[in-house]
């Protein structure tokens, strides 16, 4: 059941954003595959023959894609999303 604290915070709440507006999504996160480093951009990609779909960071991205007959991009990966 709801108290009188409970009810203060969620009318705080509807007056700051609003009755239509969206609650501000969380900051997402992910780990490069390859260096296990956080960050806000990945690239979603294949570099083995017979490899699977891997997220990787921009820096390892540049090591993965270049001169390798296997690789195959799948897109682009963001922390926030618009």
């Amino acid at each position: 059941m709801l108290g009188v604290d409970d009810i203060e915070i969620i009318s705080k709440f509807v007056l700051k954003f609003g009755k239509d507006k969206q609650m501000p999504r969380p900051l997402r996160s992910k780990l490069c595959s390859l260096c296990i480093q956080p960050g806000a951009i990945f690239y979603r990609v294949k570099y083995l023959e017979d490899g699977d779909w891997v997220f990787v960071c921009p820096q390892c991205w540049e090591k993965v894609s270049q001169n390798n007959p296997f690789y195959v991009y799948g897109g682009t990966w963001k922390a926030k999303k618009k």
